[in-house]
């Protein structure tokens, strides 16, 4: 019987590291990217006196677009 999709490569151990590493690193990139998300969405919703006095603190705060 002829093993195809998915579960072919399961019976491959030799990728087994490099498959696991890649998942690992997208479970990362997906966890940073919500959290920068999360922190635009933060920052855009404050009032302009809270961004007026934050630009007085740090000359290069922008607020986001």
């Amino acid at each position: 019987m002829l093993r195809t999709g998915f579960h072919a490569k399961l019976s491959k151990p030799c990728r087994a590291a490099s498959r696991a590493a890649r998942r690992k690193n997208l479970v990362l990139a997906m966890m940073a990217g919500s959290a920068a998300h999360r922190v635009r969405e933060t920052a855009a919703g404050l009032p302009r006196c809270v961004i007026a006095d934050a630009k007085e603190q740090v000359p290069d705060f922008k607020r986001p677009s």
